[in-house]
């Protein structure tokens, strides 16, 4: 029976088994390696992509999503530029009257 915990012990501590966890960085201490290292594969690559056949309507979406958070992007922006004209419009209007004043 003591024999048999020594051997589970030493397999613990292994060099290859630290060499692993190693590699594993920090997600090793809350993750299992194996799982670290599944969750961390590209699953956007071609071959991903290709291996289900057919036409790619993920592709179409992406695409979609795309053009719309460019879309969105641009109004945010062109809010802010807008926003940013009227403040410095109000502020040169309030100066011009302070400026009348005296």
């Amino acid at each position: 029976m003591e024999d048999h915990s020594i051997e589970k012990n030493e397999a613990l501590v292994s060099p290859a088994r630290r060499r692993l966890l190693a590699k594993a960085g920090t997600y090793a201490v809350v993750t299992p390696p194996a799982v670290s290292f599944m969750l961390s594969t590209a699953l956007a690559g071609d071959s991903v992509a290709k291996s289900g056949g057919g036409d790619q309507p993920w592709k179409q979406r992406w695409q979609e999503r795309k053009a719309q958070q460019k879309l969105a992007r641009k109004a945010a922006n062109k809010e802010a530029r807008r926003a940013a004209k009227k403040a410095a419009n109000k502020a040169a209007r309030k100066a011009a009257r302070k400026a009348a004043k005296n």
